[in-house]
């Protein structure tokens, strides 16, 4: 593991830059309670920007940022499905009783 501690990231920051911040944040937490695992810290970053932030949005307690940040993906991953549903090739379906 690697660490390199910085607070000066902003919207401006390359991704990778942003994401190493996320990370270090990260595996700061993990050093303060003695774990140091490549594994759980993957883990770890993954539960903090996907479930945490799930969680949040799903109870009304995101950030107004959160939001934005969600509702960007959102446009992003609507864009891409209208995509590939354009360029799918559509055949009859037939639906089973269940």
């Amino acid at each position: 593991m690697k660490l390199d501690w910085s607070d000066l990231v902003d919207e401006n920051s390359e991704g990778e830059e942003i994401y190493h911040a996320i990370r270090n944040a990260v595996l700061i937490k993990l050093l303060l309670n003695k774990i140091v695992d490549n594994n759980i810290l993957y883990k770890e970053l993954v539960k903090e920007i996907g479930n945490n932030l799930l969680e949040r949005l799903k109870y009304n307690k995101a950030s107004i940022m959160e939001k934005k940040l969600a509702v960007d993906y959102l446009q992003n991953i609507s864009s891409s499905t209208r995509e590939e549903i354009m360029k799918s090739k559509w055949e009859k379906m037939k639906l089973s009783n269940l």
